[in-house]
């Protein structure tokens, strides 16, 4: 694959990082995520270009913050669902006479 579509793909990784490694309390250094991007998808990033993609996130809608920490920690805070949300979501589902055991497996992997 070409680095520009890596480059391209860059982005949504970052937005998944976040929603999968960080909450209200954890967050992910800028060293880490660098560290995430390459090793996992073979995404080269550099400290600038990291913060450049921050903003744009922000432009979409999505609220990056610095919650402390030594290196800085960073973590997403619009999440789609809150945790409450989830787990009535999942317990709808689980609890659902309607939908089969293999369906209701498959949606609360989603939700995961």
């Amino acid at each position: 694959m070409a680095r520009s579509e890596k480059q391209k793909e860059k982005l949504f990784r970052i937005l998944e990082i976040f929603m999968q490694r960080t909450d209200d309390e954890v967050g992910i250094s800028i060293p880490e995520l660098i560290s995430v991007l390459d090793s996992e998808y073979g995404i080269r990033a550099e400290r600038k270009s990291i913060y450049d993609d921050f903003l744009v996130l922000s432009s979409l809608g999505f609220t990056v913050e610095n919650i402390g920490g030594r290196p800085p920690k960073y973590t997403l805070t619009d999440r789609i669902f809150e945790l409450a949300e989830l787990k009535m979501l999942t317990d709808a589902v689980e609890s659902s006479k309607f939908i089969t055991a293999k369906k209701s497996r498959e949606l609360i992997s989603k939700l995961e």
